[in-house]
């Protein structure tokens, strides 16, 4: 949901699922960034729901031609 909300509006950017602790998104040059679209991945899910507060979560985001997860 964050992501979906996060990336609203973005032509260049599809959410294609998760996967286990994974999520998939495709990327192709347009509005936003190849170094945006990674930053905001990471600001949204470094940032856990109000039910998990103190909780400690680290994202890594990792990126290839195309594919970022």
């Amino acid at each position: 949901e964050r992501l979906t909300s996060a990336f609203q509006g973005s032509s260049n950017t599809t959410l294609i699922g998760q996967f286990h602790d994974e999520i998939v998104m495709d990327w192709v040059p347009g509005d936003l960034s190849l170094q945006e679209t990674t930053e905001l991945m990471e600001l949204e899910m470094s940032r856990p729901p109000a039910f998990m507060r103190g909780f400690p979560l680290v994202t890594e985001v990792k990126r290839d031609y195309r594919y970022i997860k």
